[in-house]
């Protein structure tokens, strides 16, 4: 078997010929075909650049994706899920739980969000908020576990001494 091109493979499944139809970025996300003699272009194309001939003439574009931060989307994910069990800690039974819960990904958070954030300088800026966003909300959580660890230290040490 011989390697079609993605387009080719369409028009072959579907039965339809580049002398009747225009494909878009909606139609064929991986390829964007442009058939000339029809009016139809695609990419910032002028009339002089497409309507080379009478012919048709078919011009293949391949489309570029975004560039992405996906550490930086990762950390603001793991941040609010951390923050969300870190509510729960300074209830006393199921904060004890919740701080277990928590502790994963507030860590996860603060390690992808200076990960994400150092990548956002790389990529254009994209993401660095939610690395931002992500990284804080990671130190938070583990702010409020540590102050309310210590809270409850304090308090047994307390409650321990003037029992005696």
């Amino acid at each position: 078997s011989t390697l079609q091109h993605p387009v080719d493979e369409w028009r072959t499944a579907t039965g339809v010929f580049a002398s009747d139809w225009c494909l878009d970025r909606k139609t064929t996300p991986q390829w964007v075909l442009t058939v000339s003699s029809r009016g139809c272009h695609t990419g910032g194309m002028s009339d002089s650049q497409t309507h080379i001939s009478q012919q048709h003439q078919i011009i293949y574009q391949q489309v570029v994706k975004a560039p992405s931060n996906g550490m930086a989307v990762a950390a603001l994910v793991l941040g609010i899920v951390a923050i969300v069990a870190a509510i729960w800690i300074p209830i006393p039974i199921l904060g004890l739980i919740m701080m277990f819960l928590a502790f994963v990904p507030a860590v996860l958070a603060v390690i992808f969000g200076h990960i994400g954030f150092r990548n956002s300088a790389r990529v254009g800026g994209i993401g660095r908020g939610s690395a931002m966003t992500g990284f804080i909300l990671g130190y938070a959580t583990l702010a409020i576990s540590v102050l309310t660890t210590a809270f409850w230290i304090a308090a047994t040490v307390a409650s321990a001494a003037t029992s005696q």
